[in-house]
C-alpha cells in the first residue's frame, strides 16, 4: 500500500507532469520531420516541374550584350633551353557600347503541371545602342595584326530555345544582317547569338583593315522565358525599361530600379546603370576575362507569387512546435491554479489531438490534396455568395463550369433545395458541409476547400 500510495502521490506531483509534457513534445516533433520531409520532397518536385517548364516554354532569361569581338594576333616570345622562340597566337579583344538602352514588355501568364504553378513570359524586347571608336591599343599595346573583316556583334542569351523568330542586326546606313546560331566562337557556358559586320556589304567597316568607325544598331527580340528576367549592364550608359502584366514582380539582381510604379495591371520600371557601377572596362582581352564577367551586375526582375503554397505550409509546420508547448502549458497551468487533478491520459489525449489538428492538415496541404476558391459572404442578405475566382472560361473535367463543381461538391447554402446543412436568413452562416468542404468565415470571408477534385480544377498545358 505504501508503494501505491507513493506511486500515486508521484504521479500526482506537478514536477512529473513536467516531465510527461517534455516527454509528449518530443514525441509530437516526430511526425512534424515527417511533415518537413513531405514539404521538402513537394518542394523538390516543384522546383523540377519549373525546369521541365523552362526547357518546354523557356528557360529564366538574361541578356548579356552586346559585344563586339574582334580577333587579333600577337607575337609570344619563349624560352627552350638556349633557344629563344617566337609564336604567333591568336587572341580576341572585346569591345562594349558607348550607349545601350533597352525597352520591352513581357507578357505574362500562369502554366500548371498537376498542382504545380509557373509563371512564364513570352517578352519582345527593342535593343539600340552606338559604339564609339575602337582602339586595340586599350586591350594589347603590342599587336601584330587585327582582323577587322572578321568583327562580330555577339548578343548573349541564356536560353535560346526560347527564340520565336528569326532576327537581324539593323545598323545606320547599312543593309540588314541576319543573326547566326552560337556566339561566334567557342565557349563552355555562353550560349547566345552573333552576326559578322562584313556580311552587310556597306556595313562597317568600309575598309577591311581599318576599325570600323562608330556607328549606331538595333536588334528586336522575341522570346519566351519564365521565372525571371535579367539584363547586363554592357554599355557605358545602360538605360532599362521593362513594363509587364504580372502584378507582383521582385527587383532582384546588383541594380534595383530608379524609377517604378506596380499596380494590379502590372508594374513598369526604368533603370539607369552607369558604368562606373559596375567595375568592369570598356575593353578586355577575351584570354583574360570571359564576357561571363558581366553577369554579377545584371539586373531585372522576378515574378513572384506573393502567398506561395509552400512557403505558408513551411512556415505552419515550424510553429507546430509552438503549439504543442503552448497547449500543454495551458493544460498544466490550469490544473495548477484550479487545483483539479489531470489525468496523465488526458495529456496524452491533448497530444493526439494537437497531432491531428496541426501534422494532418500541414501535411495534406503539403500533398496538394486541397484547393482554394475564395468566395464572399453577404452580411446585408444573410446568405452566402462563391464568388470563384477561377472564372466561368475554366471548365472541370465532366462536371460543367467551376461553379456548378462548386454546388455539386459544397451544398449552397442559398439554395433551398440544398441536401446539406443550411444556414437560416439572418444566422451565423458557420456550417460545416459534410464529406467535402469546409467553410470558414473569417472576417466575412468564407473559403472553401475542395478534397481529391479540386485537382480536376487546374488545366493541364
Amino acid at each position: 500500500m505504501d508503494f501505491v500510495e507513493a506511486a500515486g502521490r508521484v504521479l500526482r506531483s506537478p514536477a512529473f507532469k513536467f516531465l510527461l509534457i517534455l516527454l509528449l513534445i518530443i514525441v509530437l516533433i516526430v511526425p512534424l520531420f515527417f511533415v518537413y520531409g513531405l514539404i521538402r520532397e513537394r518542394e523538390s518536385r516543384a522546383q523540377g516541374v519549373r525546369r521541365e517548364v523552362g526547357q518546354l516554354w523557356g528557360p529564366q532569361q538574361q541578356i548579356l550584350g552586346p559585344f563586339l569581338v574582334v580577333p587579333f594576333t600577337v607575337r609570344i616570345e619563349t624560352v627552350q633551353g638556349d633557344k629563344r622562340v617566337e609564336q604567333i597566337q591568336e587572341r580576341r579583344a572585346v569591345f562594349t557600347p558607348a550607349a545601350l538602352e533597352v525597352m520591352g514588355r513581357a507578357d505574362a501568364k500562369t502554366l500548371h503541371r498537376s498542382i504545380f504553378e509557373v509563371p512564364v513570359y513570352a517578352a519582345r524586347l527593342k535593343l539600340s545602342g552606338r559604339f564609339g571608336i575602337l582602339r586595340i591599343a586599350d586591350v594589347a599595346p603590342e599587336v601584330v595584326a587585327v582582323r577587322w573583316r572578321d568583327a562580330a556583334f555577339v548578343l548573349g542569351l541564356s536560353g535560346v530555345s526560347g527564340l520565336k523568330k528569326t532576327t537581324a542586326l539593323n545598323i545606320t546606313g547599312a543593309t540588314e544582317i541576319a543573326f547566326a546560331p552560337s556566339i561566334g566562337f567557342p565557349s563552355t557556358h555562353l550560349s547566345g547569338i552573333h552576326a559578322k559586320l562584313a556580311v552587310g556589304g556597306s556595313a562597317p567597316p568600309a575598309d577591311a583593315d581599318q576599325p570600323p568607325q562608330p556607328f549606331a544598331f538595333t536588334v528586336d527580340l522575341a522570346f519566351n522565358g519564365s521565372v525571371s528576367l535579367t539584363i547586363a549592364p554592357v554599355a557605358r550608359e545602360t538605360h532599362v525599361s521593362l513594363s509587364s502584366d504580372w502584378p507582383h514582380p521582385s527587383f532582384s539582381g546588383a541594380f534595383l530600379p530608379d524609377d517604378r510604379r506596380v499596380t494590379a495591371a502590372g508594374f513598369t520600371a526604368i533603370w539607369k546603370i552607369p558604368h562606373l557601377a559596375r567595375s568592369v572596362p570598356d575593353a578586355w582581352n577575351l584570354t583574360d576575362a570571359g564576357l561571363e564577367r558581366l553577369q554579377p551586375f545584371a539586373f531585372g526582375v522576378v515574378m513572384i507569387d506573393p502567398v506561395d503554397f509552400y512557403s505558408l505550409v513551411n512556415r505552419a509546420a515550424k510553429y507546430g512546435i509552438m503549439f504543442a508547448a503552448l497547449a500543454f502549458m495551458a493544460v498544466f497551468c490550469l490544473e495548477l491554479i484550479s487545483g483539479r487533478q489531470v489525468h496523465p491520459v488526458q495529456y496524452l489525449f491533448t497530444g493526439i489531438s494537437l497531432v491531428f489538428l496541426r501534422a494532418a492538415p500541414v501535411a495534406s496541404r503539403a500533398l496538394g490534396l486541397h484547393a482554394s476558391l475564395p468566395c464572399s459572404f453577404d452580411r446585408h442578405r444573410g446568405d452566402a455568395r462563391r464568388v470563384c475566382r477561377r472564372g466561368d472560361d475554366q471548365r472541370g473535367h465532366g462536371a460543367g463550369d467551376v461553379g456548378g463543381l462548386c454546388h455539386d461538391l459544397c451544398h449552397p447554402l442559398s439554395d433551398p433545395s440544398a441536401r446539406g446543412l443550411r444556414a437560416a436568413r439572418g444566422r451565423d452562416p458557420r456550417v460545416l458541409c459534410a464529406h467535402h468542404c469546409h467553410v470558414r468565415d473569417v472576417a466575412g470571408q468564407l473559403e472553401w476547400r475542395l478534397g481529391a477534385a479540386g485537382a480536376a480544377l487546374r488545366p493541364s498545358f
